[in-house]
């Protein structure tokens, strides 16, 4: 975007909710349409997500790959899902049932079942796993930092279907197996604790302690029936992703739904470096962003890595660009924003980007200036010229105006006195200060987009899976939301 194209650019950006993008994965410009149809669907009848969850509860635990499996953990009397909460200004978190939420595919209802570590720890708050702090009938389960073997939080689940801790971390040295379960009693509700219980108890009710582990490929058949999609779209999903899995990663280059979530797993992508080096780059979302070098270094990584790291490592790259593109671009006087806080990991501060205060004020007579939109000066003139003339005089005119006319496209010649432009200036320049970046590297973005086309993986008309890659990193809106429109 040129300094002359700024008002042109910033009025599309508002009314469309636009998310600027560097180097994407392939399969990310079909999802606009995808995401339209999955807006209509979330309007049909709730009786499809109800049957959709019945039918999970006859499930048999599906043959993972591995001694990993991630999934949602559904208690089969309650018909509620085992969830993660976090006490509000304190660190502490909590395990506790809410409703099931099979088709938010990155949500804080996924959990890792590591059976190798003997731990069960949340896919997003990737430090917390399930922890019992004392051994006693109906002692409170909750969740703390993981430290593998470790008293409290050796957890699995056993082949009756029972979620189990033993109280050492040798299985030699005690006979008494501590089953988690909802706590009994109580009506099924949001918040209700998990609590210990005999797994012998002879007065337990049977489904009381029982669970299904609901994979991810099981997840994302339950996403589309409970949306209310046709059965045969949602069956002939399915066997996409079971013909695409069938391939052995090598060679593969069709992306599932699984493939998504899975590579939002800390050890998951370049060898566990990926999501450690986001870390320090994201962490903290700033207008002062600098780290283009490293930035570009990880990209070239997973650019050799293989077709599907290339496409989902650069899909979250793209997400965590975006949430600051959008912070510019997005907010103007009057505006009522929020901070991020995505997966209590990363943060983005927005009145840094705009310079305007989070919440506005209602009582118009009581309105800050920064919380109205400034009367238009009606005898101020921007004046019109061609895109050709705005691009004249820059660099890259003479190839640009080669292959294209845009002398039939105008807009303005200086950006009105009245409008806010400190965030879009500020948008604009970290654009222009990552493209000067990649070009300093040698590498020219638009052929390295072209590039990346030709080479990485994409998506097998997996509606649920280009959801979940879109929303990873992503913190404005999901991806099943209207919102900043």
């Amino acid at each position: 975007a040129l300094p002359s194209q700024r008002s042109l650019a910033r009025y599309g950006a508002r009314g469309s909710c636009l998310r600027p993008r560097g180097v994407v994965a392939a399969g990310v410009v079909a999802a606009a349409t995808l995401l339209a149809a999955s807006v209509a669907l979330t309007q049909r009848s709730r009786s499809s997500q109800r049957d959709a969850l019945s039918a999970l509860l006859g499930l048999e635990d599906a043959d993972e790959e591995g001694e990993l499996r991630i999934g949602y953990l559904l208690n089969q009397q309650t018909e509620m899902c085992l969830d993660l909460f976090k006490v509000p200004q304190s660190d502490i978190r909590r395990a506790v049932m809410t409703k099931c939420a099979l088709d938010q595919f990155l949500g804080s209802q996924l959990w890792m079942v590591d059976e190798r570590k003997g731990i069960v720890q949340n896919l997003l708050d990737k430090d917390q796993c399930l922890y019992a702090p004392i051994f006693r009938l109906y002692g409170i389960v909750s969740a703390q930092r993981c430290k593998p073997f470790s008293t409290g939080q050796i957890w699995g689940l056993s082949s009756d279907k029972a979620l189990v801790t033993l109280q050492t971390s040798s299985a030699a040295s005690t006979s008494t197996k501590w089953c988690a379960l909802p706590k009994v009693g109580l009506l099924p509700h949001d918040g209700q604790e998990l609590v210990m219980e005999h797994c012998e108890a002879p007065l337990l009710p049977e489904k009381q302690s029982k669970w299904t582990f609901v994979d991810v490929r099981n997840a994302g058949v339950y996403g589309g029936r409970g949306l209310g999609r046709p059965e045969q779209a949602v069956e002939a999903e399915l066997k996409r992703r079971e013909a695409a899995e069938a391939e052995t990663d090598a060679a593969r280059r069709l992306l599932t739904l699984k493939d998504a979530v899975y590579a939002t797993e800390s050890r998951t992508l370049l060898n566990g470096t990926f999501w450690w080096t986001v870390m320090d780059l994201f962490k903290t979302s700033s207008p002062s962003f600098s780290k283009w070098q490293e930035l570009l270094s990880l990209w070239k990584s997973l650019s050799t890595a293989g077709a599907k790291p290339e496409a989902l490592g650069s899909g979250f790259l793209a997400n965590f660009l975006s949430n600051m593109g959008f912070a510019g671009m997005n907010f103007v006087y009057g505006s009522t924003g929020t901070d991020l806080d995505i997966w209590s990991t990363y943060q983005l501060f927005l009145t840094k980007f705009t310079h305007l205060p989070l919440a506005c004020d209602k009582q118009p007579g009581l309105k800050r200036p920064s919380c109205t939109w400034k009367t238009p000066a009606y005898s101020e003139s921007v004046g019109v010229q061609s895109l050709a003339k705005s691009v004249a005089d820059q660099p890259i005119a003479e190839k640009l105006l080669s292959n294209v006319s845009l002398d039939g496209l105008f807009t303005g010649e200086k950006v009105p006195s009245w409008e806010d432009s400190h965030g879009q200036d500020t948008a604009l320049e970290m654009a222009a200060a990552g493209l000067a970046a990649a070009r300093a590297a040698g590498i020219e973005p638009a052929t390295a987009a072209a590039g990346a086309l030709n080479r990485s993986g994409r998506f097998a008309f997996d509606l649920e899976g280009l959801l979940a890659m879109l929303s990873a990193g992503y913190g404005w809106f999901s991806m099943q939301d209207v919102q900043y429109a």
